[in-house]
């Protein structure tokens, strides 16, 4: 590489070069035929008719070997072709225009010379500082011979220092300013060449982590739904066992129990001791008690008002059945019911978030409010309770199952739910779900 640069060149770049020097020899070819045309027409000393035509037929071969050069950057297929083909054609070229310039130094006051500065600077632009320093001393070797020929020949002229100083001084600016050039394009392409390398590294690295941010996603996403689905599941199961001991209650034991009653009632009727009638009566209130408790868990069990009456109607019948110490204020803002499975997920929510109220916060007053928001329903439950702090909020969902249901019910339902509380302050719980309940994908349906 030009200048012991350690640039790196692609055969792109190569091409570029290339066809800005052959720019640069069709310049030179032009001003060398320019200065051998202006003998024809205004002839100097020694313009004979064999200097011009020979001064002629150089300038065509120089425009035939530009020409061939210009082919072969075209068809050249690798790098170490290209700088063959440019290294031919310096060679060429420093043969014509040395060769042009002794042609015609038949005479002291010829300025042909000139064409050597567009040697100089094609040199200095191909091969940079080194090709520089070499055409800077072919110039003064050229041009001192050639001064020695001028002086021998023209005795009256002698040798003339200022001449040589001046033509080999431009020269020699041109040769160094050329490969100087070179050279800062040599590093560019460098600093070009390490930002795209560092570029392609960059993107190499973004995008492998971006695969294995991907595959990561991709394997969360898989282990969601397989949580999903085994949620579903479990509440599908859970549902299905609630529903079938309800049955049983129903059909069983509730019907004993209130045979049970009816019998105590017959036997209240009949003639008994007054401490006998007591018994009975007493067993009679227990029965009723056993009977009152039944229909409430049958109710928590399988509400049957949830389906037919909706869920503000589910959630007061609730209430009513339910021990409640506090205040209860239920308040409805909705213009619709949302569908059943929508209505189920949000009265299994409320029940837990109820009874845990009911059972832990001591509260004077629980309001539960229900409003319609973004194609779904809003529950929020709030009371005035005892509450707990922040720092058990994480403890209480990882160690109460209630807590935990709540929130992966209200998720699984393509919602969501929020609890929050304050010791000596109360606690609210708030969740959404969407108005219409979809079932889980049966592609996550066929992850297990």
């Amino acid at each position: 590489m030009a200048g012991g640069s350690a640039a790196i060149e692609t055969l792109d770049e190569l091409v570029r070069h290339e066809r800005r020097l052959i720019a640069l020899r069709w310049m030179g070819a032009a001003l060398g035929a320019s200065l051998i045309a202006a003998g024809w027409f205004w002839p100097r000393p020694g313009d004979t008719l064999l200097v011009l035509v020979v001064g002629e037929i150089l300038m065509i071969v120089l425009a035939a070997g530009n020409g061939l050069l210009a082919r072969g950057v075209r068809e050249s297929g690798s790098i170490g072709e290209l700088r063959s083909i440019g290294h031919r054609s310096l060679l060429l070229d420093g043969v014509v225009l040395i060769g042009v310039v002794w042609l015609y130094s038949a005479s002291p006051n010829d300025t042909t010379w000139i064409v050597l500065f567009v040697l100089a600077l094609e040199v200095g632009l191909r091969e940079g500082i080194r090709g520089a320093v070499l055409v800077i001393a072919l110039l003064w070797l050229t041009e001192s011979a050639r001064e020695v020929y001028l002086a021998h020949t023209f005795p009256d002229r002698g040798f003339v220092v200022v001449d040589l100083v001046f033509r080999c001084g431009v020269g020699s600016i041109i040769a160094l300013v050329a490969g100087i050039s070179r050279r800062s394009m040599d590093q560019q392409a460098e600093r070009l060449v390490e930002t795209a390398r560092a570029e392609t590294i960059a993107r190499e690295k973004a995008a492998a982590q971006e695969a294995e941010l991907r595959r990561s996603f991709d394997a969360l996403r898989e282990a969601d739904a397989k949580r999903r689905l085994l949620l579903s599941r479990l509440t599908d199961a859970r549902d299905d066992e609630r529903h079938r001991i309800a049955g049983d209650v129903h059909d069983d034991p509730l019907q004993k129990v209130v045979a049970a009653a009816m019998r105590v009632d017959v036997l209240a009727k009949e003639p008994l001791s007054e401490h006998t009638l007591e018994t009975v009566e007493a067993l009679r209130d227990s029965l009723r008690l056993a009977i009152d408790s039944l229909r409430y868990l049958l109710f928590e069990l399988r509400p049957p008002i949830l389906k037919h009456a909706g869920l503000e109607a589910a959630l007061r019948a609730l209430v009513e059945q339910g021990e409640f110490t506090a205040d209860v204020e239920i308040m409805s803002e909705l213009a619709t019911e949302p569908a059943y499975e929508a209505r189920l997920a949000a009265f299994r929510i409320a029940q837990e978030a109820l009874a845990n109220a009911r059972k832990h916060a001591k509260a004077d007053h629980i309001d539960v409010v229900l409003t319609e928001r973004d194609d779904g329903l809003l529950t929020r439950i709030s009371d005035d309770g005892v509450g707990f702090s922040d720092d058990l909020v994480d403890v209480e969902l990882q160690g109460h199952i209630g807590l935990t249901e709540m929130r992966e019910r209200a998720e699984m339902a393509g919602g969501w739910c929020l609890v929050q509380s304050l010791a000596q302050i109360g606690t609210r719980v708030e969740f959404w779900i969407p108005s219409e309940v979809t079932s889980i994908p049966e592609a996550e349906k066929s992850l297990l």
